[in-house]
C-alpha cells in the first residue's frame, strides 16, 4: 500500500504478468519498517521500471529483506530504478537493496543500486541465467555485488561497482566490487571495478545454509573475465581460493574440495591497485593478453598453492615490489613482457635512462616447487628492474627459452 507522499505502508506483491512502472516516483519508509516494499515471489513475466526507493528512515527487520526481493520466479526486468538503502542509518543488519534468490532469468539494467546498511547492494543465490547489465553499484558495507553460492550461467556486463567496503564507509566496512563464491559457469564482460577493497574476489565456499540440500563439494568452473578495468584500495583481481574450513556448516577447504579450473581473465586492465593487480591463490587460472600497470606491490603474483596456469601475452610495467611475483609449480609463461620503466610515459629513445620503478622484474622462488616442475618461460622480455632482469636467477636452464632481440 502507498499512502500519501509517496509512502510505502506494506509491502508491494507483484502479481505474474505485472508491470510496475512508477514512472519516475519517489517512494520513502516510515521510521521502523518492518517488511519487503517489493516482493516479487513465486511468479513469472513481472518488470518493474522507472522508480526510486530511497530509504531515509530507520527499520526494523526481523528476516533479511531487499527493498526488492525477487524469490522463486523467472523471467522478471528490473530497469531505470534506484534503490537506496539506509547507509550509516540506525537500524538491522537485515535490509539488503537488491536480493536474487532461487530465481530463473532475471534481468537487472540500467540501475543505482548502493547504500547498503551492513551488507551488500545485490545478492544473487541459488540463480540461473541471472543478467545484471550496465548498473551503477555503489557504498556496500561489504560487497557491491555479491554472486553467491550455487548460481550458474550469470551475465554480469558493462557494471561500475565502486566505492564499497572501506573504499567508502565507515570503520570495518570491508568489501569488493564482485565476490564470485563457487559455482559457474559465470561471465563477467566489461566492468569496472574501482576504489573497493579488491576489484573481484574469488574464493570456494560450499556453504551449506539453504532449506534445500546441495552438495557440499559444488563445482567451481568456467568463470570468464573479459576486459574491463580495476583499480583498488586492495588488489585488482583476488583469486585467494578457499575461504577456510567450517566443519558446522559443511564447507570445505583445499584439502577436500574440488579443484578450482577453467578460469579465464582476458584483455583486463589492473592500475594503481594498493597491493597487486593480479592475485592467483589455488587452483588453475589463464590469463591472456592482460596489462598490470603502476601497482603498489605486485603487478601478477602466484602463490605457491597455484599451479598449471597460463599467462599469455601478459604486458607488466613499473609495478612497485615486482613485475611478477612467481611461487606455485607447474605455472607456464607465454610471451609476457616486464618492463621496470613507466614506458607508457618514457619516450622509446629515452627508456635506458628513465627512472627505474620496478624493485624485480620476474620474482621466482624456486623453492616452492623444489621436486615439481617450476613452469616454462618462453619469449618473455625481462627488462629495466632493479633486480631479476632476464632469465630469473634460479629458474633452470631448460625452462627458459631466450626471447626475440628487443
Amino acid at each position: 500500500m502507498i499512502e500519501q507522499q509517496n509512502i510505502i505502508t506494506e509491502s508491494i506483491k507483484l502479481k505474474s504478468g505485472q508491470i510496475w512502472d512508477g514512472k519516475g516516483q519517489t517512494y520513502h519508509l516510515r521510521a521502523g519498517w518492518d517488511f519487503c516494499p517489493f516482493l516479487v515471489q513465486d511468479v513469472e513475466d513481472v518488470v518493474l521500471k522507472n522508480f526510486n526507493v530511497i530509504v531515509t528512515q530507520p527499520d526494523k527487520l526481523k528476516t533479511v529483506s531487499g527493498l526488492v526481493s525477487i524469490i522463486r520466479s523467472k523471467k522478471i526486468k528490473v530497469e531505470n530504478v534506484k534503490l537506496q538503502g539506509g547507509g550509516k542509518l540506525r537500524g538491522t543488519n537485515k535490509q539488503i537493496p537488491l536480493m536474487l534468490f532461487d530465481t530463473q532469468d532475471v534481468e537487472v539494467s540500467n540501475s543505482e543500486i548502493s547504500w547498503c546498511r551492513k551488507g551488500h547492494n545485490i545478492d544473487i543465490q541459488q540463480s540461473t541465467r541471472c543478467k545484471i547489465l550496465n548498473n551503477d553499484v555503489h557504498h556496500a558495507f561489504y560487497d557491491g555485488i555479491k554472486h553467491a553460492a550455487c548460481n550458474k550461467e550469470s551475465l554480469i556486463a558493462y557494471n561500475h561497482s565502486h566505492h564499497n567496503g572501506s573504499g567508502g564507509r565507515e570503520k570495518g566496512a570491508v568489501g569488493d566490487g564482485l565476490d564470485l563464491t563457487q559455482g559457474g559457469p559465470v561471465d563477467v564482460v566489461g566492468n569496472n571495478f574501482d576504489y573497493n577493497d579488491n576489484g573481484i574476489t574469488f574464493k570456494y565456499a560450499a556453504w551449506n545454509y539453504f532449506p534445500r540440500k546441495f552438495p557440499n563439494r559444488w563445482s567451481v568452473y568456467g568463470v570468464n573475465i573479459i576486459g574491463g578495468s580495476l583499480k583498488n584500495n586492495g588488489n585488482g583481481l583476488f583469486a585467494q581460493g578457499f575461504a577456510g574450513s567450517n566443519n558446522a556448516t559443511g564447507s570445505c577447504d583445499e584439502k577436500n574440495a574440488p579443484y578450482p579450473m577453467g578460469f579465464n581473465v582476458q584483455g583486463v586492465l589492473a592500475q594503481d591497485n594498493t597491493y597487486n593487480g593480479f592475485v592467483i591463490g589455488h587452483g588453475s587460472w589463464n590469463l591472456d593478453k592482460c596489462i598490470a600497470y603502476r601497482n603498489k606491490q605486485h603487478g601478477v603474483s602466484c602463490t605457491e598453492y597455484s599451479s598449471k596456469c597460463n599467462i599469455r601475452d601478459l604486458l607488466s610495467v613499473a609495478n612497485g615490489h615486482s613485475n611478477m611475483n612467481m611461487w606455485g609449480s607447474d605455472n607456464d609463461v607465454d610471451h609476457a613482457r616486464c618492463y621496470g620503466i613507466d614506458i607508457f610515459r618514457t619516450n622509446a629513445a629515452d627508456w635506458k635512462k628513465a627512472k627505474v620503478i620496478s624493485k624485480y622484474g620476474i620474482n621466482h622462488q624456486w623453492k616452492p616447487a623444489r621436486g615439481k616442475h617450476h613452469g616454462i618461460y618462453r619469449r618473455c622480455f625481462n627488462q629495466y628492474s632493479s633486480n631479476s632482469n632476464g632469465k630469473p636467477q634460479h629458474l633452470p636452464e631448460s625452462c627458459w627459452v631466450e626471447p626475440y632481440d628487443e
